[in-house]
């Protein structure tokens, strides 16, 4: 499935949370490696895989040749000024090793032109804005883990499951990662006076961002603003144009 050369990753690992036994490091999207609190030895790793093509990912590949998917390019469009900016589907999942916290889709988003910015479209699906598509997350946001006769559940963390399909229902880009939820300083949505969190993923081509609020009325957290940047480039490379 993948081959990691451990010595850099090592070195350049993110942590994104621990609890009183263990430190979780994000080696590199998908991989995670548990630490022993107050110690260098390992205590395990965590593998996270998204599901598009997991079969033939599994099947097909081998330590000598991994699977690569086929590349079908859409069809060229040289009449629609906005091509490639518009009809995008977002299905997001968020969820831990036992349960799933949050599975939402959204059709139809675009970015005009004017909204290009830093290299980047956006692709608003969830407006802090607007209280209609704020959406409850159910459940606690942590997640659990499990090695030998010991366990434990580190606060703040999940797993996102992220499917971005293009205009013609294909899948443009496919991210499965744990993730982690950081507080922030400032209300960003003052119709929830609780405290304010944000999770921001980011890697080669795309960034996720969530802002979630903790409702005491409602003793959960609600997802009030999901927007997701894709980069030009890699908009530009799938639909053969030049923004």
């Amino acid at each position: 499935m993948a081959k990691l050369n451990m010595q850099p990753l090592t070195k350049c690992a993110q942590v994104i949370g621990q609890d009183r036994l263990v430190q979780l490091k994000l080696l590199q999207p998908g991989v995670i490696m548990g630490l022993w609190t107050g110690q260098s030895s390992i205590a395990f790793f965590m593998f996270t895989l998204h599901f598009h093509k997991l079969m033939e990912r599994s099947t097909h590949g081998s330590a000598v040749c991994p699977y690569t998917e086929p590349i079908i390019k859409p069809p060229f469009d040289d009449v629609d000024p906005d091509y490639g900016l518009h009809g995008y589907q977002v299905h997001i999942v968020l969820h831990n090793t036992t349960c799933e916290l949050l599975s939402e889709s959204f059709s139809q988003l675009f970015c005009p032109k004017d909204q290009i910015a830093d290299g980047f479209i956006h692709l608003t699906a969830i407006s802090r804005t607007n209280l209609a598509q704020h959406t409850p997350v159910l459940g606690s946001i942590t997640l659990p883990w499990q090695c030998e006769a010991l366990q434990g559940s580190v606060e703040n963390c999940c797993v996102m499951s992220f499917t971005l399909l293009d205009e013609f229902r294909k899948p443009f880009k496919c991210v499965c990662s744990p993730v982690s939820m950081e507080l922030e300083k400032s209300s960003v949505c003052l119709d929830y006076s609780d405290e304010h969190f944000l999770i921001h993923h980011k890697e080669p081509g795309v960034q996720v961002k969530m802002q979630l609020a903790w409702s005491k009325e409602q003793e959960k957290f609600v997802l009030i603003s999901l927007v997701v940047y894709v980069s030009v480039h890699e908009v530009n490379k799938h639909f053969s144009r030049d923004y």
